[in-house]
């Protein structure tokens, strides 16, 4: 039987772990990856062992050092048109929102997270090719 110290350790590294692979994997963006590790340190700093709180804060520390995601990507054509570019890794799709004289909204289903991505990406450069500018 583990005692209420070490149950919390272990509950607290195993959400470090799993916050990490979800966001190396692409179904967390760097910024959710940063609200949620900040929500794990703010909750149980004080009540972990230190080895649990060393492994919390060099989390925090390399976690806000990575660049934050692109995306949603905001962008206005030169025919004054404004595009949004939404990628969504955990139902590997890609939404395109465009803006003009009348709304319409465009999917573009993926195989994979990192597919995700490079679609999210791709769309991305096509729009710059034809003249589009980032907000």
């Amino acid at each position: 039987m583990y005692s209420a110290a070490e149950e919390l350790d272990r509950k607290v590294s195993e959400t470090l772990v799993d916050i990490i692979k979800k966001q190396t994997g692409g179904l967390m963006t760097t910024n959710e990856a940063k609200a949620a590790i900040h929500s794990v340190f703010c909750s149980v700093m004080g009540l972990v062992g230190v080895d649990v709180a060393e492994l919390l804060e060099e989390a925090m520390n390399t976690i806000e050092k990575e660049r934050p995601s692109p995306f949603p990507l905001y962008m206005k054509t030169a025919n004054g048109a404004y595009i949004t570019v939404s990628p969504d890794t955990s139902a590997r799709k890609v939404t395109v929102k465009i803006m003009a004289s009348e709304y319409r909204t465009m999917d573009y289903e993926c195989d994979s997270a990192a597919g995700t991505i490079k679609k999210a990406l791709e769309v991305a450069q096509l729009l710059t090719k034809q003249g589009a500018k980032r907000l």
